[in-house]
């Protein structure tokens, strides 16, 4: 007989323990420590905004005839060996 309800007992048991454990958590929920209050400086001073004068048009005259993000603007690619040879040598 214990061997055709064991199965069903267990499982009654699983489900007593997890409605128990519900219980008790909806009666004691955890709770966060108490945050500590900080006491706030007596006065907070700002320095005044300072006025945005933007350059002149024609500091950008010259990305606008030639843009920066093309390929005739990029740098040459260099051998970098060949370079600190060179570089080296003649130190």
């Amino acid at each position: 007989m214990f061997a055709r309800w064991w199965p069903l007992l267990f499982w009654l048991a699983v489900g007593a323990m997890s409605a128990g454990a519900l219980v008790m958590e909806w009666r004691n929920p955890p709770r966060l420590p108490v945050p500590t209050v900080v006491e706030a400086p007596a006065a907070v001073t700002v320095p005044p905004l300072q006025s945005f004068d933007p350059p002149d048009l024609l500091r950008y005259a010259q990305i606008a005839e030639r843009p920066n993000f093309i390929d005739t603007r990029r740098r040459r690619k260099t051998n970098t060996v060949a370079f600190l040879a060179g570089c080296c040598a003649a130190a």
